[in-house]
C-alpha cells in the first residue's frame, strides 16, 4: 500500500497526463460531469490532502471559507507500507536498505544538493549510478526551462530507529571511554603528590576506574541475566553517573586515610581509622541514592524504569567493590609507598625517601579562597547571586515546554534526525498511526458493525 500525491489519480500515470488543472483536481471538488468520485485511491481510501502535502497554502489568498483555494504546497509526503511480518520482516528490511534509503540517497546525489547523498558500494551501484544519470537529465532540462527548483527528500524507515540506536551506541562509546581515560588521568593526579614517582596515586587512581567500571558490567549482567530490558538512556547516562559517585567515594576515602594521625603507621590500622570517620558517611549516601533509584522504579514509564532499575543496582554494586576492592588497592598503595616504590613501576625502589610535598591545590584555597570567601562583601554578593538566581528561575519555570521532543534522543544530523525536522517545518500531519486488530473474522457481518 502506497499514500502519496499520486492518489489523485490512482496512480496511474495516463490520468496525470490527461489532467488539464492538476491544482484543481486537489481541491477535490468534483466536476459537473463527473462519473466517479474524486480523492479517493485505487482501494476507496480518502486522499488526505494535509497528509501527503506540507507547508500548504493557496496560490491566491481565499475571502472567506467557501473561497476556491487552489493547492500551493513546498514539500509532499509519500508512505509505502510493507508487510510487516516474521516470515516478510527479513525482506522488507533489506528493500529498505538496498532500495528504498540508497533511491533516496540517490535522488539527492543527482541533484547536488549535499544532502544526505552517501552511497555505499554495493551490486546496486550500476542501478544506482542510472537513476541518477536520469534525474540529472530531467535537473539539466528544467534548468534550461527556467522551472527548476532546488529539492531535498528526507526518508523515515521502519529499521530508521535501530539504525540510528547503532550510530548512537558507537558515537558514544567513544565518549564513554574518554570520559573514563581523562577521569583516570585526573583522579591519579588528584589524590597523590605530583610530580613524586613516589606519592603520585596513578595505580590506585586505575583501580578506582576498575571498580567502577566493574560495577556497570555487574549491574548491566545482573539484568540482562534477569531478563531485564535495558534502554539507551540506561547505557548513555548510567555510566557517568556511577563515575560520577565512584570518583567521589576514592576522594573521600583517599582524603580520610591521608588526615590520619602520622603517628599511626599500620596501614590497616590506618584504612581502620580512615573508615570509622567516612565509612557510615558513604553507606548513608549510597544507601540513600540507590532508595531513591528503587522508588523511582515504581513510575509508569518504561524508558524511566529502566533507568532508575540500572541505576539503583550499578549504585549498590558500586558501593560493594569500593569497600572490597578499592580499599584493599588503598592498603597495598600505602605499602608501596612505606617501601618507597615507585608508583606504576612497583618492583622499582627509590634510591632516597623525599619528604611528602605540600598538596598544590589545597595551599592556595587556603591562602586566598577561604579568606576571600569569609569576606563581609562576599557573603553580601553570594546572597545577592543566590536572590537573583532563585528569582530569575522562578520565573523562567513558565518557558518550560511539555512533553518530549524525539529529536532530543536522535544523533544530530542523522538521516532521522533531519526527517522529523522537516516533518515540523512542513507537515501538517504528524508520522502515520496504524489500529491494527487481531484475529477478527471479516466475513462475519457482527464484526464489521
Amino acid at each position: 500500500m502506497v499514500t502519496s500525491p499520486m492518489e489523485y489519480w490512482q496512480r496511474d500515470l495516463s490520468r496525470l497526463t490527461k489532467d488539464a488543472n492538476v491544482k484543481a483536481t486537489a481541491q477535490c471538488i468534483a466536476p459537473a460531469n463527473a462519473t466517479e468520485r474524486v480523492c479517493f485511491d485505487r482501494i476507496g481510501v480518502p486522499v488526505l490532502q494535509f497528509a501527503i502535502f506540507g507547508g500548504l497554502s493557496c496560490v491566491v489568498e481565499k475571502k472567506n471559507d467557501c473561497s476556491e483555494c487552489l493547492v500551493k504546497a513546498s514539500g509532499l509526503q509519500a508512505t509505502f507500507l510493507l508487510y510487516n511480518n516474521d516470515y516478510s520482516a527479513g525482506a522488507a528490511e533489506a528493500w529498505e536498505r538496498d532500495v528504498f534509503i540508497r533511491n533516496v540517497h540517490s535522488f539527492n546525489k543527482a541533484l547536488g544538493n549535499g544532502y544526505h547523498d552517501e552511497l555505499v558500494p554495493d551490486i546496486n551501484q550500476q542501478y544506482n549510478g542510472d537513476l541518477i544519470t536520469k534525474v540529472q537529465a530531467i535537473k539539466t532540462r528544467l534548468e534550461k526551462e527556467g522551472g527548476y527548483v532546488q529539492l531535498k527528500a528526507d526518508y523515515l524507515a521502519e529499521r530508521s530507529i535501530p539504525d540510528n540506536i547503532s550510530e548512537e551506541a558507537s558515537e558514544n562509546t567513544f565518549v564513554a571511554v574518554l570520559s573514563y581515560i581523562l577521569m583516570f588521568f585526573y583522579v591519579g593526579s588528584a589524590i597523590g603528590h605530583l610530580p613524586s614517582a613516589v606519592h603520585s596515586k596513578f595505580s590506585l587512581g586505575f583501580a578506582g576506574i576498575l571498580v567502577v567500571v566493574s560495577a556497570l558490567g555487574s549491574s548491566f549482567g545482573l539484568l540482562s541475566y534477569l531478563d531485564q530490558k535495558l534502554t539507551m538512556i540506561s547505557l548513555e547516562v548510567v555510566p557517568f553517573l556511577i563515575l560520577a559517585i565512584g570518583v567521589d567515594n576514592m576522594f573521600l576515602i583517599s582524603r580520610a586515610e591521608r588526615v590520619v594521625p602520622p603517628q599511626i603507621k599500620d596501614p590497616k590500622e590506618r584504612i581502620a581509622f580512615a573508615m570509622r570517620e567516612i565509612g557510615p558517611s558513604i553507606f548513608v549516601a549510597a544507601f540513600c541514592e540507590a532508595l531513591a533509584f528503587f522508588i523511582g522504579q515504581r513510575t509508569d514509564i518504561p524508558a524511566l524504569q529502566s533507568f532508575c532499575l540500572v541505576a539503583g543496582v550499578a549504585v549498590v554494586t558500586d558501593f560493594i567493590f569500593q569497600i572490597t576492592i578499592f580499599l584493599p588497592a588503598l592498603y597495598y598503595d600505602r605499602l608501596r609507598i612505606d617501601s618507597n616504590r615507585y608508583d606504576i613501576c612497583c618492583c622499582c625502589v627509590a634510591a632516597k625517601r623525599k619528604p611528602v610535598r605540600e598538596d598544590f591545590i589545597r595551599k592556595h584555597f587556603n591562602t586566598f579562597y577561604v579568606p576571600w570567601v569569609f569576606k563581609r562583601s562576599t557573603k553580601v554578593l553570594a546572597l545577592i547571586a543566590t536572590a537573583a538566581l532563585i528569582t530569575i528561575g522562578g520565573f523562567s519555570t513558565v518557558k518550560l515546554l511539555r512533553g518530549l521532543n524525539q529529536n532530543v534522543t536522535l544523533v544530530n544530523g542523522s538521516d532521522i534526525y533531519d526527517y522529523f525536522e522537516t516533518l515540523y517545518k512542513y507537515g501538517d500531519a504528524g508520522p502515520p498511526g496504524y489500529v491494527v486488530f487481531n484475529n477478527v473474522d471479516y466475513q462475519n457481518q457482527v464484526n464489521l458493525q
